[in-house]
């Protein structure tokens, strides 16, 4: 474990670090709405499909039947791969989110240690 703050400070990383972890946070948000703009439209269109073209015992099918039998995987299972890459791409958003906690919690443990180091030396 590094104890110094020489070893901390060596160890946190740069402000250029910080600059393309916003990025790669940005980047990821972005195409996380992106791929949730597009399901929501492929679940409109499902929706619309159900609504007007199936027929269960001579009656249109209720909304709460089509949310409960459609939206989540389509009405062929269409929307399932569309779901698999937004749950990776919002663990990937949420890895590097966490990430840049733990860079500001380094900031945090550096200034204290660099504090404490600067009160002993008075």
């Amino acid at each position: 474990m590094k104890t110094s703050v020489k070893d901390i400070l060596e160890s946190i990383p740069d402000f250029e670090d910080f600059i393309k972890l916003a990025e790669e946070i940005g980047e990821l948000s972005f195409n996380k709405m992106q791929l949730e703009n597009k399901i929501k439209a492929q679940e409109s269109v499902i929706f619309t499909k159900a609504i007007n073209e199936f027929v269960i015992d001579g009656k249109r099918p209720s909304v709460s039947h089509i949310e409960r039998a459609y939206l989540h995987t389509g009405i062929s299972g269409e929307l399932l791969e569309e779901r698999a890459k937004l749950a990776l791409i919002t663990s990937q958003l949420e890895k590097k989110k966490i990430q840049l906690s733990i860079y500001r919690d380094m900031l945090e443990v550096f200034r204290t240690l660099s504090a404490n180091e600067r009160s002993q030396n008075i």
